[in-house]
């Protein structure tokens, strides 16, 4: 049995959230792989594609709808660059190691990146021999020297980083120069010279007469430009000089095309971005099909390190900052500013970007959405705290996103979890609740029962909150024993509480591990049982 089909096993036995945390999966790995199953080194490698969250980025693509084989890839060279290392081939085979053991990825697909670990030689280069080879002698002495002008060694052509990453320097040393006397065509005599061998004694006082003469013509030669120079980058007098005969309006007119550069720049001098609303909409056309909606005014912003272009714009009730950056990487970290699970959230991925938005009493509201493909960001802000957040969802909502604004539940798990109690398109998206959440929805359910389904970010945040729950039924003399739940006879799904909130409305709170997804229903008075009779029956 190979390693990716032993860390299949090992999903079976342990559950597959044993792939969720590093340190768990290490010390699950020791316990269950044979001795001489896995190198250290693999395993150093399949924990650390799960402590930096190459792998969970992989699967999270592969939900987004990309194929297996480009998540791989994208994943590998992620976890190769954050480990900085030159085996990319190697970080691709882990995270599809760990995507087997999952079920998300194919045999295939683990096999091919694992062949893919020991690179050809470079084209033009034969490979080393497997033992040394003595050097052929000649009886008479040594062979004989490689002629002039021909390089001592073929060359090496330069290896290209994979696209889209950045190379360190240290990563692909350069071939060393070769050494003047070695390998380097000789340049022929300059004009005026001969070489050896050629008749240099030949008309040699007559060159030698003309020497001074053309020392000084160069001088002067070079005088006259820099003085050209000099008039030309000052532009001479303050009035233009129009000659007789010259016609001052044949020149170019600066309202028509002109044989310059079309770059936005001007002799050297670098022009501001085309701020009109239509050349904005097409440039950020990735962001929506008319970006510009709504607003009165765009400037050019101040551009941050890593970020090709910023505008701001300004609506009654906000501004908008649109801004192009330099790399994925600086996208994703300016998402990683943006994005958050405090409470007050609202998240939502899609095929090329995600979108969130962020509220509360005391701040300003937010609104921020990317996409990848056009390294593209847009980020709405209320001007003052009393603005509310759909006031930017609307504004949002007309700009003719790729994205659009969650405003239902939107993760799969989360909606095959919450269907068997309630019709989820009877749901609203609320900001979350509490911290470590990624959505959250209010929905109605019978008997004038309201349910608050969510989806934490992690395992760790959904094991705090289930505690929290936990405690407030131990604390109302509510708990359960055991407190876990399943479907009959089945695999326990998660644990399960009851408790008081404000003192007079029974709670019942239900989690899933698998999901990381949790629910809490409330019923209008404390009649405990009425609310376990809906929760074990609710289609009754």
């Amino acid at each position: 049995m190979e390693l990716h089909e032993n860390l299949y096993a090992l999903g079976l036995s342990f559950g597959r959230d044993v792939f969720d945390d590093a340190d768990g999966l290490r010390a699950a790995l020791d316990d269950f792989l044979d001795e001489g199953a896995a190198s250290t080194g693999d395993i150093n490698l399949l924990v650390d594609a799960v402590r930096l969250g190459s792998f969970g980025w992989m699967l999270m693509t592969i939900d987004s709808g990309a194929e297996p084989s480009r998540a791989i890839e994208s994943a590998g060279d992620l976890l190769a660059r954050d480990r900085g290392s030159a085996d990319i081939a190697g970080s691709r085979w882990a995270v599809a190691v760990l995507g087997f053991a999952v079920g998300r990825v194919t045999d295939t697909d683990v096999r091919r990146y694992r062949t893919q670990g020991a690179a050809p030689p470079p084209q033009g280069q034969a490979p080393p021999p497997t033992s040394p080879v003595p050097p052929t002698m000649s009886p008479s002495g040594p062979p004989p020297a490689a002629p002039a002008g021909m390089p001592m060694s073929p060359a090496i052509p330069p290896q290209t980083p994979p696209f889209g990453i950045a190379t360190p320097a240290t990563q692909f040393p350069q071939q060393p120069s070769v050494p003047p006397s070695m390998g380097q065509w000789s340049s022929p005599p300059p004009p005026g010279q001969s070489g050896p061998g050629t008749g240099a004694g030949k008309g040699a006082g007559k060159g030698k007469g003309l020497l001074p003469l053309l020392i000084g013509a160069g001088i002067g030669l070079v005088i006259l430009a820099v003085v050209f120079g000099v008039v030309r980058f000052t532009g001479g007098d303050d009035e233009p000089r129009v000659g007789p005969g010259d016609d001052p309006s044949s020149g170019p007119s600066s309202d028509g095309p002109t044989d310059g550069p079309t770059d936005g720049t001007t002799d050297g001098v670098t022009e501001g971005p085309d701020l009109a609303f239509d050349a904005i909409n097409q440039r950020y056309s990735a962001l929506g099909t008319r970006v510009t909606t709504g607003q009165s005014d765009c400037v050019e912003g101040s551009a941050l390190s890593g970020q090709a272009e910023a505008i701001s714009c300004t609506f009654p009730r906000g501004t908008l900052d649109l801004t192009t950056y330099d790399t994925l990487d600086e996208l994703q970290a300016a998402r990683s500013r943006a994005v958050n699970t405090d409470v007050g959230g609202r998240y939502a991925e899609g095929s090329f970007g995600v979108i969130f938005s962020f509220d509360t009493e005391s701040t300003s509201p937010t609104l921020y959405w990317d996409n990848e493909g056009s390294l593209q960001s847009g980020l709405y802000e209320g001007g003052t705290a009393d603005v509310e957040v759909d006031e930017l969802a609307e504004v949002y909502g007309s700009v003719g996103s790729f994205v659009d604004y969650p405003s239902r539940m939107s993760d799969p798990a989360l909606v095959e979890f919450a269907q068997f109690w309630l019709r989820p398109n009877q749901c609203d998206r609320i900001q979350t609740l509490s911290p470590g959440e990624l959505e959250e929805s209010r929905c109605k359910a019978r008997r004038q029962i309201v349910v608050y389904v969510a989806k934490m970010a992690s395992k760790k945040d959904l094991i705090e909150y289930r505690q929290v729950r936990l405690r407030d039924s131990r604390r109302d003399g509510l708990i359960l024993s055991p407190p876990d739940w399943m479907f009959g006879t089945g695999a326990v799904e998660g644990r399960v509480a009851d408790s008081y909130a404000d003192g007079d409305r029974v709670l019942r709170y239900w989690d899933q591990t698998a999901c990381l997804c949790y629910m809490e229903a409330y019923y209008p008075t404390n009649d405990q049982d009425a609310l376990i009779a809906w929760w074990e029956s609710p289609k009754q």
